[in-house]
């Protein structure tokens, strides 16, 4: 859990050093950014022992949604959030790019 903070508290600072080279207020996600990042976090998730049909734990809401922190593996976390200022990778894993002129707008 605290490796997991450490990296979104990094990528945070990292983005609002960015806003200010830029000259910018604001970032936000795309929409289509967003659609992606959640069609592989469903992805993950269905891999996961908790979410067998078999399975009545409080790790899934009344959605059958997982509430837990995250099912995606803490290194790919760490490669998607490593820097957003950096320039997007060809091959960016399962088109999750959060780098600024990609998933990211500043406003």
């Amino acid at each position: 859990m605290i490796d997991l903070l450490e990296m979104e508290i990094r990528f945070a600072l990292q983005c609002i050093a960015g806003l200010i080279v830029q000259e910018k207020r604001t970032v936000d996600v795309t929409s289509a950014a967003y659609l992606r990042f959640n069609e592989e976090l469903d992805r993950e998730e269905r891999m996961m022992i908790y979410m067998d049909p078999r399975a009545h734990n409080y790790y899934q809401n009344g959605f059958g949604r997982s509430c837990v922190n995250g099912p995606i593996d803490f290194r790919r976390m760490w490669r998607w959030l490593r820097d957003p200022m950096a320039a997007s990778p060809a091959d960016a894993d399962a088109g999750i790019r959060p780098y600024f002129g990609e998933a990211l707008i500043a406003g």
